[in-house]
C-alpha cells in the first residue's frame, strides 16, 4: 500500500471533482463518477491508509536515517492541490497517525509527536478553512484532541508543550494550534471531540495530583 501511495503522490492532480468535470462537459474523460466522491486516485489510497494508524505514521512520518523523523511526505501532501474529498481523506490519515502518540513504544511515540506538531503547522500554512468540508473539520478535531496536554498549556499562555513529560510539538506553535482550532470549532464533531479530550486530561491530571498528595499532610 505504501509503495502505491508513494508512486501516486508523484502524479499531478488538478483538484477536479465530478461536479466540476461535468460543468466542463468532459466528465467522460474521467470515467464514471459518483457525486460526493473524489476522482483523485491518491485520495482513494488515503482511505485504505487511514484505517491503519501504524501505516499512516509510517507513510507521513517515517524514521529518518539520522534517527529523527522525516516529515517531507506530510509537508508535500499538505501543499498538494486536493479536492475537498481528497483533503478530508488526507486529514483522516493525519488523525490516524497522530493517535500513535499513545503508543507504548518510545520511538513510535516520538515520531507521532513530531508528526502532530508538523501537521498543525502545515495545515495552518498550506490550507484554508474554505477547503474544509465537515469530514476534514472532524478529522482535524481528532488531530487536536490527540494533543490535550499541549493544547491545555498553549491555551493557558504557554508553549505547545506537555510540561508533565517535557514533550514539545516543536514544529507547531500555540498560535498555530489556536488558529487551527478556530477553523474547525463550528463543526459539532470537532468541537465535541476536542473539548471532551481536554476535559478528560484535566480530570486525569487532577486525580494524579490527588494521589500524589494522599497521606502527606504537608502537601
Amino acid at each position: 500500500v505504501l509503495d502505491l501511495a508513494n508512486s501516486l503522490d508523484d502524479l499531478p492532480y488538478d483538484g477536479m471533482t465530478v461536479e466540476q468535470a461535468e460543468r466542463r462537459q468532459n466528465v467522460d474523460d474521467y470515467g464514471q463518477g459518483v457525486h460526493g466522491y473524489t476522482l483523485d486516485p491518491l485520495a482513494v489510497i488515503m482511505t485504505v491508509v487511514a484505517g491503519r494508524p501504524g501505516l499512516s505514521l509510517d507513510y507521513l512520518a517515517p524514521a529518518a536515517a539520522d534517527g529523527g523523523t522525516d516529515t517531507t511526505c506530510l509537508e508535500t501532501l499538505t501543499e498538494r492541490d486536493w479536492d475537498d474529498e481528497g483533503l478530508a481523506r488526507l486529514t483522516a490519515v493525519i488523525a490516524a497517525a497522530s493517535s500513535q502518540r499513545a503508543s507504548q513504544d518510545g520511538a513510535i511515540r516520538a515520531r507521532a509527536d513530531d508528526l502532530a506538531g508538523q501537521a498543525i503547522a502545515d495545515l495552518v500554512a498550506n490550507t484554508t478553512d474554505k477547503e474544509y468540508n465537515d469530514d476534514t473539520k472532524a478529522n482535524i478535531g481528532l488531530l487536536l484532541a490527540n494533543c490535550p496536554a499541549e493544547l491545555t498549556e498553549a491555551w493557558n499562555g504557554g508553549a505547545l508543550a506537555n510540561t508533565g513529560n517535557n514533550t514539545e510539538l516543536r514544529a507547531g506553535s500555540a498560535d498555530d494550534a489556536s488558529e487551527l482550532a478556530y477553523r474547525v470549532v463550528d463543526n459539532a464533531d470537532a468541537a465535541t471531540t476536542i473539548s471532551a479530550q481536554i476535559a478528560q486530561y484535566a480530570r486525569d491530571l487532577s486525580q494524579a495530583r490527588i494521589q500524589e498528595r494522599a497521606g502527606d499532610p504537608t502537601r
